[in-house]
């Protein structure tokens, strides 16, 4: 592929790959192709606006020691490019060193400072394939991409982030996982909190749970300078306190939302395989049909056709079995009363590390991300929102996404103090137990015709859930009561022995809200749609919505902002989702099937960061605890055990394993209080 040198003005460049692109109509339907169509630079967050991005080739008469010249050497930038491009694009496989360097056309930044998605050495993928590369100037390309709207629509493949000179990393700790200087940079706190204080934003998200996160992403990989602030922890409400499921919403077929289930059935099926695939995996369900219940089995037949019909049968299979197969799939299901089962195909997800991972996707976007950074008020400028106050600290932006979950109707009250309620909250609580025998499959228990149960496998042990009432009191209160552990595990004993569901034997329990639309009379029966407001400051605010379809509702909001009007929503895989790394021979076998489940091909560096145990009765490791901590903006001891481990699911998080790693919160800096909470 040869791409001259674009001229200087832009309508020279327009027409310059117009020409190009006549003679690629069959390349451009081959896999590499492809890779290029995805093609994305990533490189690091300036104080400038738009300065040009390092050119990755030059031609041999700008090398010095080059023929016809010495010339001046290129100024070299640290610039991160995905692998597969990489690999399909920029490959010069089967080629030597030196003809390589002595080709028309090359790297003028050095290999060992150019680097592939996340820890991937680009000399490592190089060498991956055939095509040449001549004179190509990323710099032209990115300009080309951000001249104007439609022409960024017209040529929407070159995908771009400003790039500046990074300051060499901090000294690693002893037990940091080796990582990109731009990884570096990304979660550097004081960094970032200066950029806060010094640049004016084009987008300021106030909320990073599912939803927020996925708005500064989309946002800031189209080219914005975006902030993401939130309170407390990244996905530290809702976010972490769901079901754990990726599904399509069986039950919202009896409520005639098609589209819902058809929207969610295709989100999840993106997310299983190529968004999140170490985040999201497949889990078949078994729904027992009993004598007297809610439903016939013929309901429920008409129901998993219908349902996997809307996901184009994709990781939906369906169909009805005896009780004597259903014992075998759930153990210990009940089967006394039991007519028939379906067992049908959904999804299952570690929410908060999903939710994690699109944080760290926007910031490596060039997102600035800053949890523990509560908005306490907004400033208003001719009528606009102009700016956001966390305490001295003052935000500027030309635009803010209010994205706060269940706190959703005080921020918008900061805009406009006379707003009317925009949402109401909804309780929902789940209890972890022990699993005396490993499942193949979740159960899920009907309870009425709105409502029903789940018995789901998660960390090695049984998540039951939940429960779905109305709440009033303050968001940051929500807590577990006696009544309601009483409530999921009266309503779990419908389909599980009650020796299975003593009290005695619950690990864990957590609450979270829903947000849902304000004026619904039943919160099982209200919708599960987002709600979208724009206020008469221009603050677009969004209550609602499901963790399964975070990614269109996050595209749906943007396109409230003028400037965000064409945003696609993206499908570019989330850090960790690439190929998965060899076992290092020091790390047990269980071990790593635990961080490759978490962490996906980030395993290996968390597992050479520190692969002892932190508790001799679970898989996590202290190299989680230094990763958390260096590079997942952990800032407390819960942060830690319940949000970036499973040590407090597991049961795990004890007295001793908390002061440990305290400890090694305040070693680093980042102890919050007194007792790490």
């Amino acid at each position: 592929m040869v791409v001259a040198d674009a001229a200087q003005r832009t309508e020279e460049r327009l027409a310059l790959l117009r020409r190009l692109g006549r003679g690629f109509g069959r390349w451009g339907r081959t896999a590499r192709a492809q890779a290029f169509r995805h093609a994305q630079l990533q490189s690091r967050p300036t104080a400038g606006r738009a300065p040009p991005v390092a050119r990755l080739v030059a031609d041999d008469a700008e090398q010095p020691g080059a023929e016809g010249g010495a010339g001046a050497k290129a100024r070299q930038r640290a610039i991160c490019l995905e692998e597969g491009i990489l690999g399909r694009f920029l490959s010069v496989w089967r080629r030597s060193r030196h003809n390589v360097r002595r080709s028309k056309g090359h790297l003028c930044v050095p290999l060992h400072q150019l680097l592939v998605g996340a820890n991937v050495p680009a000399t490592r993928a190089l060498y991956q394939g055939v095509f040449y590369l001549v004179e190509w100037s990323a710099h032209h390309c990115c300009e080309l991409a951000m001249t104007t709207p439609s022409e960024r629509r017209r040529f929407r493949r070159f995908r771009y982030r400003d790039s500046v000179d990074p300051p060499p990393p901090p000294p690693a700790s002893p037990g940091t996982p080796r990582t990109s200087r731009g990884e570096v940079i990304a979660t550097d706190r004081s960094r970032a909190l200066e950029r806060l204080e010094s640049e004016t934003f084009d987008l300021l998200v106030i909320g990073a749970g599912i939803v927020g996160a996925r708005i500064a992403y989309e946002a800031a990989r189209s080219g914005a300078r975006v902030a993401l602030l939130d309170a407390a922890d990244f996905g530290g409400a809702t976010s972490s306190a769901s079901s754990k499921l990726i599904h399509g919403g069986l039950r919202y077929l009896q409520m005639g939302d098609l589209r819902l289930v058809r929207e969610s059935q295709l989100e999840r099926r993106v997310l299983l395989d190529g968004v999140a695939p170490h985040l999201v995996w497949p889990l078949t369900f078994v729904l027992p049909v009993y004598r007297g219940g809610p439903h016939s089995v013929a309901t429920v037949a008409a129901g998993l056709l219908t349902y996997s019909a809307l996901a184009g049968f994709h990781h939906s299979r369906a169909r009805m079995v005896g009780p004597a197969t259903a014992r075998r799939l759930v153990p210990r299901v009940n089967t006394e009363g039991m007519i028939a089962a379906g067992v049908y195909q959904d999804a299952q997800t570690h929410d908060s590390r999903l939710a994690l991972a699109s944080v760290t996707a926007a910031a490596w976007a060039g997102a600035v991300v800053v949890n523990y950074c509560p908005v306490a008020a907004l400033d208003t400028a001719e009528g606009r929102v102009v700016a956001a106050r966390a305490g001295d600290l003052v935000v500027r932006s030309r635009a803010v996404v209010n994205a706060a979950g269940p706190w959703v109707d005080g921020v918008r009250r900061m805009e406009d103090p006379g707003a009317r309620p925009l949402a109401m909250l909804s309780k929902g609580v789940h209890l972890i137990v022990e699993q005396p025998e490993p499942w193949a499959c979740a159960l899920t228990v009907p309870i009425d015709r709105a409502r029903v149960a789940f018995a789901v496998p998660w960390e090695g042990n049984l998540l039951l859930g939940t429960t779905d009432s109305e709440y009033e009191g303050d968001p940051g209160a929500v807590s577990v009561t006696a009544e309601d552990v009483d409530t999921v595990l009266s309503e779990a004993s419908r389909g599980l022995p009650t020796d299975l569901l003593a009290p005695d034997r619950v690990r864990y329990s957590f609450a979270g809200l829903r947000v849902l639309a304000k004026g619904s009379a039943d919160t099982a029966r209200a919708s599960r749609e987002e709600i979208v407001e724009t206020g008469p400051a221009g603050m677009v605010s969004v209550a609602g919505g499901k963790l399964t379809t975070h990614r269109r509702i996050a595209v749906r909001v943007l396109r409230h902002l003028p400037a965000f009007q064409g945003v696609r929503v993206s499908g570019d895989p989330l850090p960790g989702a690439g190929p998965l790394p060899s076992r290092p021979d020091q790390v047990d076998p269980h071990v790593w099937d635990h961080l490759t489940h978490l962490y996906g091909d980030q395993a290996g560096a968390v597992a050479l960061a520190g692969a002892e145990p932190v508790h001799p009765d679970g898989p996590d490791v202290w190299g989680q605890v230094y990763h958390a901590i260096d590079r997942e903006w952990a800032m407390t001891v819960d942060d830690v055990v319940i949000r970036r481990t499973t040590l407090a699911v597991r049961g795990l998080a004890t007295g001793e394993v908390r002061e440990r790693i305290a400890a090694t919160l305040a070693g680093r800096g980042v102890f919050q209080s007194v007792d790490g909470r």
